[in-house]
C-alpha cells in the first residue's frame, strides 16, 4: 500500500488550513501585559519580544512559506520548518540567518512533503516526510544529512512528531484510504537509533461529512471533518509520558511508558456555547457543503480545548477559545492564561521561549520569538 495523491491532498489541505484559521476567534475576554501584543496573565511570568524573522521584505534565504514548527537548541539557535519550500531554515538567537537544511527532491537528505521537526537540541535534527513515510536526521553542527528512518505505511501516513525526554521520537500516524472503518489514529514510539517502530496508543479519528459534487463531468467526493466535533490532541512530556484529551470533557488523560494509562487531572468546567458567528465560518471554510447542498447538524457547545502543549516548568497549556491558552499545572490547578494577537499561532514552545506565527492579509508569515520568564 502506498500513500496516494488524494490522502496527500488532504494532508496538505489541513496543514494548510490550520495555519489559516488560527487565531481567527477574537473572543478572550482578558486581559494583563500585552508586549508584542500578547496578554499574558500568569502571576510571576512574562514575555519579553525578541527578533522578527520574514515578511513580505525579508531577504530571500528567510522568507517562510507554511511553518508547522519551531524548535531549538541549547545554543538558543532555532530552527524553523518551512512546508512550503521544503526546507528547515536555522536562525541564531539574536535572529540572523545561519544556513538552511534540506532540499526538495526524493533522494536521501532531500524532502517531499515535510511536516513536523523535533531535536535532541545538542547533536541532532529529525524531519517528518509524510509523502516518503520516512524521518530524515542532519547534523546540527553543520547541517549535513546523516541518516534515514524509514517508517512504512503500515499504520498509516504520518501525520506529527515529537521527542520525549526519554529520547524516543513519538509519531503520529493516519489511516490510509483503504484501511477501513474502524482504523484509528495511532502514536508510536520510534528508536532514533535503530528506527525500531512500537505503537503505543490509539486514538479516535473525527466524524467526518461525505461530500460529493460534480467537476468537469465526473462525481467526486470529498470529506471534511464535523463541525466542532472533539478531536484527540497529544503532547509528550520530558519524563517521556504522553498526555491526551479530545475535548469532549475537561479532562487530561496520562500513558506511561510502562503502559499504565490514567486520569492526569480533570476539571469541572462548561464547554463554550457554538454562536452563529462560528456556524457562519464554519459555512465560509467548506463551501462544498452548501454547494452540495448538505444540511449542517451544529451541535451547541464547542469542545473544552482543542490544542495541547508542554511548557516551561512542566506546565501544561490547553487552547480553550481561539486565540486563548490555557496555563496549568500537571496537577490541573490553574496558572493564568495568554492570549494571542490577533492572526498569530505557536509553532513552537521551550523552556525559555515562545515561538509565534503570525499570518496577514496577503497570506504571508512572519516569525516572531519571544523570551519566556517564569517564576520557576
Amino acid at each position: 500500500m502506498k500513500i496516494d495523491g488524494f490522502t496527500l491532498l488532504l494532508l496538505f489541505a489541513g496543514i494548510h488550513a490550520a495555519c489559516a484559521d488560527a487565531g481567527s476567534d477574537a473572543g478572550d475576554g482578558s486581559s494583563g501585559l500585552r508586549p508584542g501584543g500578547i496578554a499574558l496573565d500568569v502571576p510571576g511570568w512574562a514575555v519579553e519580544p525578541g527578533p522578527t524573522i520574514g515578511g513580505a521584505d525579508a531577504p530571500a534565504e528567510e522568507v517562510l512559506y507554511t511553518v508547522p514548527a519551531v524548535v531549538e537548541d541549547t545554543a538558543g539557535n532555532f530552527y524553523a520548518l518551512s512546508f512550503g519550500d521544503k526546507r528547515v531554515v536555522v536562525f541564531d538567537h539574536a535572529g540572523g540567518f545561519i544556513r538552511s537544511i534540506g532540499r526538495e527532491g526524493a533522494g536521501p537528505g532531500e524532502l517531499m512533503s515535510p511536516v513536523s521537526i523535533a531535536t535532541d537540541r545538542t547533536t541532532s535534527l529529525y524531519i517528518l516526510d509524510a509523502a516518503a513515510s520516512r524521518i530524515t536526521r542532519f547534523r546540527i553542527s553543520d547541517g549535513a544529512y546523516q541518516s534515514t528512518i524509514t517508517l512504512g505505511v503500515q499504520l498509516g501516513f504520518p501525520v506529527a512528531m515529537q521527542l520525549g525526554g526519554d529520547g524516543m521520537l513519538y509519531v503520529e500516524f493516519r489511516p490510509i484510504q483503504g484501511m477501513g472503518d474502524a482504523a484509528k489514529r495511532t502514536i508510536a514510539r520510534v528508536d532514533p537509533e535503530s528506527g525500531e517502530l512500537h505503537p503505543v496508543l490509539e486514538l479516535d479519528l473525527v466524524p467526518q461529512i461525505p461530500v460529493t459534487t460534480t467537476v468537469g463531468g465526473k462525481r467526486i467526493t470529498e470529506f471534511v471533518d464535523a463541525p466542532f466535533a472533539p478531536n484527540a490532541v497529544w503532547a509528550v512530556r520530558r519524563d517521556g509520558d504522553l498526555i491526551y484529551g479530545d475535548g469532549s470533557s475537561y479532562t487530561i488523560y496520562h500513558h506511561g511508558g510502562d503502559g499504565s494509562v490514567g486520569v492526569l487531572f480533570r476539571v469541572d468546567a462548561d464547554a463554550p456555547a457554538v454562536t452563529a458567528e462560528d456556524r457562519e465560518r464554519y459555512r465560509q471554510q467548506h463551501p462544498a457543503l452548501d454547494s452540495a447542498r448538505i444540511e449542517i447538524d451544529f451541535p451547541s457547545q464547542k469542545p473544552h480545548f482543542t490544542a495541547i502543549r508542554v511548557g516551561p516548568a512542566g506546565s501544561i497549556w490547553l487552547q480553550t477559545a481561539g486565540r486563548q491558552w490555557d496555563v496549568r499545572e500537571a496537577s490541573g490547578r490553574r496558572l493564568g492564561t495568554i492570549v494571542l494577537p490577533e492572526r498569530a499561532r505557536i509553532v513552537g514552545l521551550s523552556h525559555g521561549a515562545l515561538y509565534l506565527i503570525h499570518t496577514d492579509m496577503d497570506g504571508v508569515e512572519t516569525l516572531r520569538r519571544f523570551r519566556l520568564l517564569t517564576s520557576s
